[in-house]
């Protein structure tokens, strides 16, 4: 199961706006908007028709506004003061999407006496700006194909909204503390069992407790926790967004579970490659900056096998990573130092139901078989991240280069056989997305690194993230062939000599 997204530019008619991305769209949308949203511990206003004059920072000569009006609360008011409890949709989730194998009754109702009441009302929060819709794009393939080549060709992606993520203000009704910026995720009907599965697992990620002090977590400095912070959850009605994906649904027809997180400010792992930079990054504009470049790229590195680590050791696998799932806390290359990764959308992990060992360190995937769908789980989180880095080196390092592109008959080998015709390579070639990549190592070289670091080194303008993992003995190729091959933990990659010093 993979997740998508389109992005929703503001508009100032509230109309609804659509356009293709691919998963880290929404990551892209969230942070284009940060600058406007948020400063130090607050959203910005200065943006002229974003928000409304009654949410503008006062000026020495006003008094400060602590009770604003809200622009738009949340449709549905809760019936009784407290937390809203959990409640069955008014719809049947059947009609829309499916449960993606993740929901039961028994199920739901063990994560809710779990995790405890929500502790927000709907009437908590205001939203500013829908910033994107998630979808859960299912894919297919012709099972009986030839060969991998062939079985990929014939790939037939659905996708189906899943999720709306809104920037938003959450007002803690007490006096003294401003709107403090957060972001909802509300989940449509039919995604229900995402929406649970997501609250369980990052509120077990988290020690097993959610934030007493919603205010004070949603104001306080970025933390260390290499997840994104949940600070709660409530029930509310699907909100005019949500309600024009789901047919024949009016606003606050159904009953859906929404997920209110921490802002901290962190952007995608996919926008780092073309982030503009202070410093010139390329080679031929500076050593000063090619070495920040690669300093940067193994601090990332490690910071996302720290973070894979840190779930991985809990018995869990993420089960849908990608670059808009890992969070930067800088994107600039001169900040390698100073750089924090974060793991988010957990709506398709897999958690073990083994208690924790002492002080909840206890090294869980080594009491599971290998084919326990969470060490399988996990197999994939690292075969997922081995393109992720691999999307991320060539993206930042590789150049243009007009030379013509093909790949020799002998680097289909691994497959036993020639390309199959309908299998488009060129379209492929020289490409340095996570879909094409992938598909080079995955379809075209069957998960042998060395096959691909053969063909990457003839491509014209590869030059340079060949060089880069060619480094210490070709560490970063011995790195990336754990990581596909899964037979080592992420934990245990923290020691890869490629991984020194970050």
């Amino acid at each position: 199961m993979k997740l998508r997204a389109t992005a929703e530019p503001p508009r100032g008619d509230g109309s609804d706006g659509s356009g293709g991305f691919d998963i880290d769209a929404l990551a892209r949308a969230l942070s284009a908007e940060a600058g406007r949203l948020r400063t130090e511990s607050d959203l910005s206003s200065d943006e002229e028709g974003y928000l409304s004059d009654e949410f503008r920072e006062p000026t020495p000569e006003e008094p400060p506004q602590r009770e604003p009006v809200r622009q738009e609360p949340l449709r549905q008011e809760p019936s009784q003061q407290g937390s809203p409890q959990p409640q069955t949709p008014d719809v049947s989730m059947d009609e829309f999407v499916p449960s993606f194998g993740l929901g039961s009754a028994a199920r739901e109702a063990g994560v809710f006496a779990e995790v405890g009441p929500g502790g927000l009302q709907p009437s908590d929060f205001e939203l500013v700006q829908q910033m994107a819709r998630l979808s859960v794009q299912q894919v297919t393939s012709d099972a009986s194909a030839a060969n991998a080549l062939a079985a990929a060709a014939s790939r037939e992606e659905v996708e189906t909204s899943a999720i709306v993520i809104f920037a938003s203000r959450y007002y803690s009704g007490m006096p003294y503390q401003d709107p403090a910026p957060v972001y909802l995720k509300e989940y449509l009907p039919g995604t229900r069992s995402v929406a649970v599965n997501e609250l369980g697992t990052v509120h077990f990620l988290m020690g097993g407790q959610l934030p007493a002090q919603k205010w004070l977590a949603a104001v306080s400095p970025l933390t260390n926790l290499p997840i994104v912070p949940l600070l709660g959850y409530f029930e509310a009605g699907i909100s005019p967004a949500g309600a024009s994906q789901v047919k024949d649904v009016r606003p606050g027809d159904a009953a859906t579970l929404w997920l209110a997180f921490k802002w901290e400010g962190m952007q995608p792992l996919s926008m780092y490659a073309m982030a503009e930079q202070q410093v010139p990054t390329f080679f031929w504009l500076g050593q000063k900056g090619m070495s920040d470049r690669l300093k940067m790229l193994k601090a990332i590195m490690g910071g996302c096998v720290a973070a894979l680590a840190y779930v991985h050791e809990r018995g869990v696998a993420h089960g849908s990573l990608g670059s808009g799932s890992l969070l930067l806390s800088t994107l600039s290359d001169s900040r390698a130092d100073q750089l924090v990764v974060k793991l988010d959308n957990f709506g398709f992990s897999h958690r073990a139901s083994l208690p924790p060992g002492d002080g909840g360190e206890q090294p869980w995937p080594a009491q599971l078989s290998d084919d326990h769908p969470v060490i399988m789980g996990q197999k994939e989180d690292m075969g997922a991240l081995a393109v992720t880095f691999l999307e991320t080196i060539f993206t930042a390092l590789a150049v243009e280069s007009e030379s013509p592109c093909a790949v020799p008959e002998e680097m289909v080998r691994p497959l036993g056989g020639k390309l199959a015709p309908e299998v488009n390579l060129a379209a492929i070639c020289r490409d340095t997305s996570g879909e094409a990549l992938g598909r080079l190592l995955f379809d075209v070289f069957g998960r042998d690194i060395s096959a691909f670091r053969r063909y990457a080194s003839q491509e014209p303008g590869w030059e340079g993230p060949v060089a880069f993992l060619d480094e210490q003995q070709e560490a970063g190729w011995q790195l990336l062939e754990s990581l596909v091959q899964g037979s080592t933990r992420a934990v245990e990659l923290l020691g890869s000599p490629f991984l020194e010093g970050t």
